[in-house]
């Protein structure tokens, strides 16, 4: 043909985030095939760096799973407000609970049963501690934790594994020989100091004949949303019964996430949202990597949402035959995009941390550590974070024409240190273009590149300062002919 082509800029706009398993042909101009560790949100148009991890405290024990994660909030002032964790003590005999008293952890409830997942309800500004096997205890923040009695009538608790409040009352669920029922606690006594197991408290069954039990609860919409494997459910405080919504479930209470008027859940399908009705899944753009989920990991998946994001960690995943570790999927609820990202430790619990007024998200690991995520910080916890992105199929226009990319190729970005460009050809072999360490990189070709489309990757590491991948431009590109 001879003619040559304007110059093309190409992989400018990812504001749509990551799109997988789609034809680029229908795939947003402005989404991604695959990114990690990028952000697509905090400087729109362009993709950043995902923030680094920084350890609340030290390591709590070394080798232990963070079975519990919460933060109870004292109403007076808060000033018994702790961030609570809970996981194996050394030899794996027990359980302990700490505290954390702003620089180290302290240990405060001993002796429970080992390797049991462990969840937290407030309520009457006392924090009880259900796991579904030992009596429930509960605590004030200060001195040691309630055996029997108290605000929350812990002599009485059912021995759930969920709790959470609900109108006024405490709903629990999850209780050994009883794994269909919603046990409701009183509403306060009139002097507003106590709850009863024993007076005015009441029992509802959730369908006990669907061959499930309840996996999970949350609440939103002024409802009480109960999960089990395969179905959701719905109870408004009033009816004898709770209604089912769908037959579609949650596998682990701890993905159930609420924030910015919905509630979020995983499933083995994928991650799903709902404002009470019928739930939708969110998570097709991530398809690639939801498929890739150990199905062993199912029960393990945890979630977090800060009225912005939510966070669901799904463990190690295989993608077209790499392993990502440690996988966090992120969802911006504003734009609808989805972010993968990969961390330097597996996060088993998520909660929200109020340190001096500062809302932190944290997460608690399998090696006894708790980590803030989304920190200040420019590394995880000291490891430097390795990113990628990668372009939709970039046919230039015509996918049967062969075009040639001739000369050079310009790529674009803000603090730009030691950053590699591949260029893949019809999905096939892969061609390192070089390494840029300014800005405005002029990428000299050794040959020229031909073929029907192109991928365009980008990788490289960060731990100074966060790079932000601003697009490319192909100067001098050619059509050739139809094969």
């Amino acid at each position: 043909m001879g003619q040559r082509l304007s110059p093309q800029f190409v992989f400018q706009d990812q504001s749509t985030g990551v799109i997988q398993k789609v034809s680029h042909k229908i795939a947003p101009l402005n989404s991604v095939k695959h990114a990690v560790n990028m952000v697509f949100d905090e400087e729109f148009g362009f993709s950043v760096v995902r923030k680094g991890c920084t350890a609340i405290g030290s390591q709590i024990t070394s080798g232990k799973t963070i079975n519990g994660l919460y933060q109870f909030v004292d109403s007076e002032a808060g000033a018994n407000s702790h961030l609570l964790a809970t996981l194996n003590a050394v030899g794996d005999a027990t359980a302990v609970t700490y505290y954390f008293n702003g620089t180290t952890w302290v240990s405060t409830l001993t002796g429970d049963t080992a390797s049991l997942k462990t969840r937290f309800v407030t309520f009457l500004d006392s924090v009880a501690r259900l796991n579904g096997t030992d009596a429930v205890k509960s605590w004030n923040g200060t001195g040691s934790w309630t055996t029997s009695g108290g605000a929350l009538d812990v002599t009485n608790f059912p021995k759930g594994k969920f709790g959470c409040v609900y109108k006024a009352q405490i709903v629990v669920a999850g209780v050994s020989g009883s794994p269909d029922s919603l046990y409701i606690s009183s509403v306060p006594d009139s002097g507003g100091t106590q709850i009863s197991w024993t007076v005015d408290n009441r029992e509802i069954v959730v369908n006990p004949a669907d061959n499930s039990n309840i996996t999970g609860m949350g609440v939103v919409a002024n409802l009480l949303i109960v999960f089990k494997n395969g179905a959701m459910y719905r109870w408004n405080n009033s009816s004898i019964e709770a209604d089912v919504v769908t037959p579609v479930g949650c596998s682990s209470h701890d993905s159930i996430a609420t924030g910015a008027g919905m509630l979020f859940f995983f499933n083995d399908k994928g991650i799903w949202m709902t404002t009470g009705e019928m739930p939708q899944l969110i998570s097709r753009a991530v398809q690639k990597f939801i498929d890739a989920i150990d199905p062993t990991f199912y029960s393990s998946v945890s979630g977090y949402c800060d009225n912005e994001h939510y966070y669901c960690s799904v463990g190690d995943c295989t993608v077209d035959g790499r392993v990502f570790s440690n996988v966090v999927l992120r969802y911006t609820i504003a734009t609808k995009e989805f972010t993968v990202f990969s961390y330097a430790n597996q996060f088993r619990r998520f909660t929200q941390y109020i340190d001096s007024g500062e809302v932190k998200a944290v997460g608690g690991d399998t090696n006894g550590n708790i980590i803030q995520i989304e920190s200040s910080a420019l590394t995880d916890c000291g490891t430097n974070i390795a990113f990628e992105i990668e372009s939709q199929d970039q046919d230039l226009g015509s996918l049967g024409i062969i075009k040639e990319i001739n000369e050079r190729i310009m790529m674009y970005g803000f603090n730009t240190v030691a950053v590699n460009l591949s260029v893949q050809i019809d999905g096939l072999k892969i061609y390192n273009m070089g390494t840029a360490n300014k800005d405005f990189a002029n990428l000299k070709l050794a040959n020229n590149l031909k073929g029907h489309y192109f991928n365009f990757i980008i990788t490289g590491t960060s731990s100074t300062a966060r790079y932000i991948f601003k697009g490319l431009e192909l100067p001098n590109t050619s059509p050739l002919d139809y094969a």
